[in-house]
């Protein structure tokens, strides 16, 4: 089950900050720290940049796991490359008449929604977050790559629960 810390006990660098789920191998708690994107219709890409931190289940920061975030294990980047669903104001996938979900070259999608989406672009941006982190795109790539501590009894209960 993954542990809810406070961030208002922290001081960070980026504009928002946003609980991801723990970490898939170790547990760790994730949070992404965003500073910002620099977005190009020139080149058609959306550049975000943001700081994956890892903290134990005690809510202490382990800054020597921090780094970039990556998706799909590349640079957190949005272009045409890929496809991306549709999706209502709820977060759900939108349908076409055939009950399949209507998909949009991604970058495509995303730079309509920033622009003509009178919804905050945090919220966007955290929504879209929140959906990632459910389809493990966040995952990949993002291991802390130095051995652990054994946890204690009490974090494996934290993390198993």
């Amino acid at each position: 089950m993954k542990k809810t810390i406070d961030l208002s006990k922290y001081e960070f660098k980026g504009q928002f900050q946003l609980q991801i789920s723990n970490h898939p191998k170790s547990g760790l708690i994730r949070i992404i720290d965003y500073f910002g994107a620099n977005i190009s219709e020139k080149f058609k890409i959306i550049d975000h940049d943001a700081d994956m931190l890892y903290f134990n289940q005690k809510g202490e920061p382990l800054p020597e796991f921090t780094h970039k975030v990556r998706q799909r294990g590349r640079d957190w980047k949005v272009d045409n490359s890929y496809e991306v669903f549709e999706r209502n104001p709820q977060g759900e996938p939108v349908l076409d008449e055939a009950g399949n979900p209507i998909k949009h070259p991604a970058y495509e999608y995303f730079i309509k929604e920033i622009y003509s989406n009178p919804t905050p672009l945090k919220d966007i941006l955290q929504n879209s977050i929140h959906i990632d982190d459910k389809n493990n795109l966040f995952d990949e790539g993002s291991a802390p790559t130095q051995n652990l501590e054994e946890p204690t009894e009490e974090v494996v209960k934290d993390i198993i629960e």
